[in-house]
């Protein structure tokens, strides 16, 4: 067994969190699934310096891991290729879509590991080609918890085409516009200080690039709705 470190966000590189995140909103919605997030780890004796993990666990030698005790939750490994971590995202989504509506309960126990894995890799098969990667729409739906598996919405449709709310696109853009000018300020003091870390400061402008990217996929919707 190995003992692996569940890192905070802003230790992950922006770019893997947003195409990490945007294959999520695909699988999600395609899927059906209520909210679902990403947590990400590494083993233990790979902590980057300057990072702390939230927690421990262990398991073998994984890439993902979807534990059905935790249903919200998928774990990716941090040190992934971009590609791969797409590959991955997809793959444990689906493991959450076995579990959470229960298509395995008919089959034989000593079939079950391979039907979980069988029908995970058959998912995560081709996923770089499906995912729109600039589907803003389905990213931010996403990122503000849309449950696809309810019809609890905050969009509508309309003739066929998603109407937006747009007061609640606004409340969206205030919430992430607050988040990402404290990033701002924080990265900022950072740099200025003589007496912080090299670590701290690429830690505190990796989360401020993090909430650019969130500020610019709500800004677009926002601006959608406007015209709507």
């Amino acid at each position: 067994m190995q003992a692996y470190g569940i890192l905070p966000n802003n230790a992950i590189y922006p770019l893997k969190i947003e195409r990490a995140e945007r294959t999520l909103a695909y699988c999600r919605e395609e899927l059906e699934l209520p909210d679902v997030y990403i947590k990400w780890f590494l083993p233990e004796d790979e902590k980057p310096d300057g990072v702390e993990f939230t927690s421990l666990f262990e398991s073998g030698d994984i890439s993902g891991l979807y534990d059905p005790g935790k249903p919200d939750q998928i774990l990716i490994r941090a040190d992934l290729q971009i590609d791969e971590t797409c590959q991955t995202v997809a793959h444990e989504t689906f493991h959450a879509f076995q579990h959470l509506t229960g298509n395995y309960k008919n089959v034989p126990a000593h079939e079950l590991h391979d039907f979980f894995e069988n029908g995970a890799v058959g998912y995560a098969e081709n996923i770089l080609d499906r995912v729109d990667f600039k589907n803003t729409s389905q990213f931010v739906n996403h990122l503000m918890g849309k449950d696809y598996s309810s019809g609890k919405r905050w969009e509508k449709k309309d003739g066929g085409s998603r109407c937006i709310d747009p007061d609640k696109a606004k409340q969206a853009l205030r919430n992430v516009g607050r988040q990402l000018i404290d990033a701002c300020r924080a990265a900022a003091r950072a740099a200025e200080d003589p007496g912080a870390s090299m670590a701290e400061v690429m830690r505190l402008e990796r989360e401020r690039q993090g909430w650019q990217v969130r500020f610019d996929a709500v800004l677009s919707v926002y601006e959608a709705s406007c015209k709507g």
